[in-house]
């Protein structure tokens, strides 16, 4: 069969058809899936950032609360005793950061 250069040309091109396919497909799948990846990487980001949001505009309407029934928001009392047991806050994602980060995204 392989005795003749015809025969030999043309299975040694349709191998290299195939091979040629099969990695296009694995590159498309690869990639692919890297885009996935950061759409949902994104999604998280952008649920992190309203949930941030969130938090800081309940602790600003408890402070308001406790101003209103004790002369004082504590807000920074608080702040002081959780970071006492351990937690920081980096205050990169104030509520105008986070909105601005929202909106480029």
């Amino acid at each position: 069969m392989f005795n003749h250069p015809e025969i030999t040309a043309a299975a040694i091109i349709g191998g290299c058809t195939i091979v040629a396919s099969v990695i296009a497909a694995l590159a498309a799948a690869i990639i692919g899936k890297q885009f996935r990846n950061q759409e949902l990487l994104k999604s998280d980001l952008k649920e992190a950032l309203s949930d941030i949001e969130f938090l800081l505009h309940v602790e600003k309407e408890h402070g308001e609360i406790h101003r209103e029934n004790f002369g004082q928001s504590k807000i920074r009392v608080v702040r002081a005793k959780v970071k006492q047991a351990g937690f920081f806050w980096s205050q990169r994602f104030t509520p105008g950061r986070a909105k601005n980060l929202r909106s480029i995204m």
